[in-house]
């Protein structure tokens, strides 16, 4: 573990390192899964021989040459892997559990895929229920594959996932029946949970179960991720790693979040290692803020928020939420006029927001230089001053921005805290009316 500008850099020994591959490798699979369309009972040597002598374009996508380049690395441990129980051949409600399994000798995988179709809702609710659909849904297809494929206390059991997928392997191991069972869960880039969802696990497990349960968990993120930050964290910080994402950026936002981007790509492409450990860096950080002035919220409040925000993707995506979980155009700006006050502190009374705001300063400054021909070259003395004095005068500005938004947002955060006070002073009144009568 080392210090880089005070933020801590953990590093994976050789064994864990070989673990995470191996667990991402699979993760990554579960993107390309149906097309692939490998039937149960195949090994996965077996699979990319398949793949590489057909001609579906699949065998050129990066989320195959990414998993194909990890198995061949580790061929001992990979080839002779057999994918069983694959969810969207499975019959009912099963089939959108996004799941599959990987057995052999002593060892058995259970990785599950990240966010499909209209899966942002649940997403959503993820971080103001004790559960959502899906992560039961997840919980079930793990206990069915563990009774049909018996799996016992002799084999290492790993679950995995990225994203969604990671939040599902979180949640079996809090909760699934056969969770004894599990060794070790993988989470890559997987979101956190809802307090509600913390306070009931650690009370019906107990707290040791809790904390053993949760010790089993890893988290693998990008460097500039946004989603692992969202929710309550349960996995241990000693537990988590970051990894650079060189083949990420700034300005193109969704890149920060693309499993192929944890993987490292030499000269020939992907080599089958993941990423070199570093820190988190600005835009995960203010992630991680935002989402703990939003996790502040009351329930009902938050609740508002993350239904709002998960439509709005919906919507961009081009799908249809159902009627139930739709909310008006009132609701919605309603519902955001809530978290406004969580964006701007965040963004500009933080270290965080200011830096990410200085990051994106730099993206535009370059964009600029390249518009105008110029290409991007060492800074000299001179540039290194202007630079400086460039960001101090963002900073000089912010600051101002700050003390100007600090009367309307301390009076808003002052409304709304008189208006849960007048709401709960009623409700106890009334119950008291009640109890009387």
């Amino acid at each position: 573990m080392k210090m880089a500008n005070k933020l801590i850099i953990r590093r994976m020994d050789a064994v864990t390192r070989q673990d995470a591959e191996i667990a991402a490798a699979l993760a990554t699979y579960m993107y390309v899964i149906t097309r692939i369309a490998a039937p149960d009972g195949m090994k996965l040597g077996e699979i990319i021989r398949s793949v590489d002598a057909g001609e579906d374009k699949v065998k050129k996508s990066a989320a195959y040459i990414a998993f194909r380049s990890v198995v061949l690395k580790y061929p001992d441990l990979m080839m002779n892997l057999v994918l069983y129980k694959q969810s969207h051949i499975m019959e009912g409600e099963m089939k959108n559990a996004r799941a599959a399994a990987f057995t052999a000798a002593g060892r058995a995988y259970v990785a599950y895929r990240g966010t499909y179709d209209l899966e942002w809702t649940d997403n959503g609710i993820g971080l103001f229920e004790r559960s959502t659909r899906l992560q039961r849904l997840a919980a079930d297809y793990f206990d069915r594959v563990a009774q049909e494929l018996s799996f016992n206390d002799g084999m290492r059991i790993t679950v995995c996932g990225h994203s969604k997928g990671g939040n599902k392997a979180q949640f079996v191991t809090l909760g699934s029946q056969y969770a004894n069972l599990i060794d070790r869960c993988w989470s890559f880039d997987g979101q956190g949970f809802s307090p509600e969802a913390i306070k009931y696990y650690k009370k019906s497990l107990g707290s040791a179960e809790y904390h053993k349960r949760i010790a089993k968990m890893v988290s693998v993120c990008g460097e500039n991720d946004y989603v692992n930050p969202l929710g309550v964290k349960i996995i241990p910080s000693g537990n988590t790693y970051y990894l650079s994402t060189p083949e990420a950026a700034l300005e193109r936002f969704l890149s920060n979040h693309i499993m192929e981007n944890l993987w490292e790509k030499g000269e020939d492409g992907y080599t089958g290692s993941l990423n070199s450990e570093t820190a988190s860096a600005s835009l995960c950080r203010f992630s991680r803020k935002l989402s703990k002035s939003i996790m502040r919220l009351p329930v009902d409040e938050r609740q508002g928020v993350a239904l709002t925000v998960t439509q709005l993707i919906e919507n961009i995506d081009g799908e249809k939420v159902s009627k139930e979980e739709s909310k008006s155009t009132k609701e919605m700006v309603n519902a955001m006029t809530k978290a406004v006050p969580g964006v701007f502190s965040t963004a500009f009374l933080t270290v965080e927001g200011r830096r990410l705001i200085l990051g994106y300063a730099d993206v535009f400054a370059d964009a600029k230089n390249r518009q105008k021909g110029m290409k991007k070259k060492d800074k000299g003395f001179w540039q290194k001053v202007l630079l400086w004095l460039r960001n101090a005068g963002i900073h000089f500005v912010l600051s101002i921005i700050s003390l100007i938004l600090a009367v309307p947002v301390a009076i808003v955060w002052g409304v709304g805290a008189i208006r849960r006070w007048i709401g709960s002073f009623d409700k106890s009144k009334a119950l008291k009316e009640e109890s009387v009568n």
